[in-house]
Parts: C-alpha cells; sequence; structure tokens
C-alpha cells in the first residue's frame, strides 16, 4: 500500500464514523461566496494599528476587523478560542516542515497550497484562517496568494478583484512582485490578488516565469511563508499544476462528504515528493458538543511519493 493510500485510509476511516456536522459548524466551517469586507481607509486607523509592511508596494487593504471575525474568520483567539486551538494545531507541523525543524525540510517549503478535491469543502476558509493564524506568529510573515484564476475567492473577500495579481506577474516578468503585494492592517499578514483572468492561467502556472519566480519567494526570506488559495483539484487542471511549484500542500476534505475515490483521485492529481498535510473539515465528535470543532489533522508530513 503506497504512502497516499495509508494517509488516505486514515483520513476515510476517520471521516466516515462521524455524524452530520451541526448547521452552526457547517455554516462556519465554509466561506460564503457573497461575502466582501469592507474596504476601509488607512487614515480611518489610529496610528497604533498601523501595522502594514512596508517592504510592498501594492495598494493597502485596510480590513473591518469585525466584519471578518462575524464572517467567521479568526482575528481576536480570545473571542474564538476553539478556532484559535485547531489553527494552531493545524499550523505547527507546516511551520516546522518550512523551517526543516526536526523534519526533512521540503524544497520551497515556505511556499505552501492549500487544496480540496471538489468545492464546497471548506478550502478556501481553511486557508484563511490558516494564514491569519499564522501572522499572529512573532517570528513569521504571511503573503496569502489567490491562485483560484476562475472564482478568486480570496480576491474577492478583500475587495481586490480589480487588482494586478499572480496572473500579471506571470505574463509580465518586468513587473516587480513588491509593486503588487498588498499591505493589510492586520499584523503580518500580505495579500496578493489572482489578478486578471487569463484563459491559459494552467500554462502561466506551468511556465519557467512561474518557476522563478517562486524560486525567488521561496529563496528572499524563509521566514515568510506564502499561503496559495487553490481551485479544486478534480475541477480544473490549475492546482495540479501548481503543486509542482511549492514545497507543501494542506489537503482540505469534507468529513462524511467527500468519497475515498475523489481523495485518491485528488491526492494522485499532486506532484510527486511534495510534502502533503491532511485537514479532515467540519468534524464533530460523538454527542459532545465541548469536543465538536472544525477540524481535525492527519497525514502529517506525509510525503506523496507513488513509488513507495
Amino acid at each position: 500500500m503506497s504512502k497516499i493510500q495509508e494517509a488516505l485510509k486514515r483520513i476515510q476511516s476517520s471521516g466516515t464514523a462521524e455524524a452530520e456536522p451541526t448547521s452552526v459548524a457547517s455554516s462556519m466551517a465554509s466561506l460564503n461566496d457573497t461575502t466582501t469586507l469592507r474596504r476601509m481607509d488607512p487614515n480611518e486607523l489610529p496610528d497604533d494599528l498601523r501595522c502594514m509592511d512596508f517592504r510592498y508596494n501594492g495598494k493597502t487593504v485596510v480590513v473591518d476587523g469585525d466584519q471578518l471575525e462575524t464572517s467567521g474568520f479568526l482575528v481576536s483567539g480570545a473571542k474564538q478560542p476553539k478556532l484559535a486551538d485547531e489553527c494552531r494545531f493545524i499550523k505547527r507541523p507546516i511551520l516546522a516542515n518550512a523551517i526543516g525543524d526536526k523534519v526533512t525540510k521540503p524544497e520551497r517549503s515556505n511556499l505552501i497550497m492549500v487544496a480540496s478535491a471538489l468545492p464546497g469543502e471548506g478550502k478556501t476558509f481553511t486557508c484563511i484562517n490558516l494564514a491569519l493564524s499564522i501572522a499572529r506568529e512573532k517570528d513569521w510573515s504571511v503573503v496569502l496568494v489567490d491562485a483560484d484564476c476562475a472564482r478568486q475567492h480570496v480576491s474577492n473577500l478583500f475587495a481586490a478583484e480589480s487588482e494586478k495579481g499572480l496572473l500579471d506577474l506571470i505574463r509580465n516578468p518586468e513587473l516587480d512582485p513588491n509593486d503588487l503585494i498588498m499591505p493589510s492592517n492586520i499584523q503580518s499578514l500580505s495579500i496578493l490578488p489572482s489578478g486578471r483572468r487569463d484563459e491559459l492561467a494552467v500554462e502561466l502556472l506551468a511556465s519557467d516565469t512561474m518557476s522563478n519566480l517562486a524560486a525567488r519567494w521561496a529563496e528572499e526570506d524563509p521566514r515568510r511563508l506564502f499561503v496559495f488559495d487553490s481551485s479544486p483539484l478534480l475541477l480544473t487542471p490549475e492546482p495540479a499544476v501548481l503543486s509542482a511549484q511549492v514545497g507543501q500542500v494542506v489537503l482540505v476534505v469534507h468529513a462524511g462528504h467527500t468519497s475515498h475515490v475523489d481523495i485518491q483521485t485528488a491526492a494522485s492529481k499532486l506532484e510527486p515528493g511534495v510534502a502533503v498535510n491532511a485537514i479532515l473539515n467540519q468534524v464533530e465528535y460523538g454527542d459532545s458538543s465541548d469536543k465538536g470543532g472544525y477540524y481535525d489533522y492527519y497525514g502529517r508530513s506525509q510525503v506523496v511519493n507513488d513509488e513507495d
């Protein structure tokens, strides 16, 4: 049995035994496509809340933290302790991989793609909360990249759908990435939108220009993570291509919903050798609400390699 099959067997056997998620967990563990955060003028912020990363020259993203939190995202650990703790469990092995702390460090390990097999599994919700949680670390910074070239969930959420972004950088190598990355008022978090849509998005993501861009990001600052929100693996070819450009993949699986075949097929599309961290989303534990949660974690630091 391959490492993929072993990891997926653990995921599926755990998921099928779970009860259906409650309506609260279901609504909180996925992104409402109609949600758009109110963009604020930087002058609205007091000086002590201006947390911009001045290495970047893109338009400033100033979001209303209360609205972000109301939309279900992790802003204050004090207000959302369960979600904060679950994100801590998720990010620790990812950070360990990124820094090579007591593990074999994957190449480009500070570039992380968040993917799912199918739409509606909570991928973008997980991706944004993972980025927000990592941004709270004292020693790390995060660039949240919208690599869902068709749907552009992240760009739409942060009202940046009309801004230049990832696809523009690949189309025009003369552009400076730092001129398009958008600093935010959330400490250590910046945004790179998807950019202008392109029917050749797959070819752009597979190009040498993208590979050179990924290599640059991987080498410039090992304590800066690029977290890519991708499209579903069974929906479009873009994420399979993008997995060749990153060092880690977070595979989000909807508990009790995604079939074993779909999970296995999705994982088989990932680049061989990439470190895969599998997250079971919308988990409920038995009949005790105290044990319920959005996520569980499997396949820690699992490396996809079909030859094993």
